[in-house]
């Protein structure tokens, strides 16, 4: 954010997307302009030995530049997405409408998620969303095809004990690192508690419109 702000990004209308669902994004101005990807991303590597970019908040022109400008550089690429696509729109939404998209290192933020009031969810809206994400999922795996990159399922890295450890030694022989040095108490705390995932059967069921959903979910 401080980044965006420096180079005059936040607070200005997004005149070059106003019509796109990403718009609210100053990001995504940023992203579908090839020359500020460059220098932007230039910026952030100089600062940080690794990012995390949520590919569903900016446009495919803006991914496409993103991962072409990433592959460029042999930056270590890291594709993860979600198997369950219609579980990550709902996650989305119900962060949204609560104001809470992490639980915290320490789950400081559980009390607060379990008394958080949902609002109903369009049913159409939903799919038409989940669809977008669908469509734009199958494109940047078909972009990314035969390029060096990991790719990675949700499900996994929070599944069960076995398929979890499998995703984090692939994650460790692709950056390289050695897996000994990582924290299991960390692993298991951030991995492993079921009570850390936020969309759970009985919050999905706080929706009040959750009949409508649940046969997508």
């Amino acid at each position: 954010r401080q980044m965006l702000e420096e180079r005059g990004f936040l607070g200005l209308e997004n005149t070059a997307t106003k019509e796109s669902d990403f718009a609210w994004n100053p990001l995504n101005r940023v992203a579908e302009d090839k020359r500020e990807c460059r220098l932007f991303l230039d910026q952030m590597l100089a600062h940080f030995t690794g990012i995390k970019h949520v590919w569903t908040t900016v446009s495919l022109e803006g991914n496409l530049n993103i991962l072409d400008e990433c592959l460029e550089r042999e930056v270590k690429l890291i594709y993860l997405s979600r198997r369950n696509l219609a579980r990550a729109v709902i996650s989305r939404r119900l962060a949204a409408q609560a104001q809470i998209f992490q639980l915290g290192a320490s789950m400081e933020h559980r009390a607060r998620w379990r008394k958080a009031t949902f609002e109903k969810i369009d049913r159409e809206e939903f799919v038409r969303e989940r669809d977008q994400i669908r469509e734009l999922d199958q494109t940047l795996r078909a972009h990314l095809e035969h390029k060096p990159h990991l790719s990675l399922y949700y499900e996994d890295l929070y599944g069960s004990p076995k398929a979890q450890r499998a995703a984090v030694s692939q994650l460790c022989q692709f950056v390289p690192i050695d897996g000994s040095i990582l924290s299991a108490e960390a692993i298991s705390n951030f991995l492993g508690r079921k009570d850390r995932k936020q969309t759970d059967k009985n919050t999905l069921k706080r929706i009040p419109n959750y009949w409508q959903l649940r046969w997508y979910l």
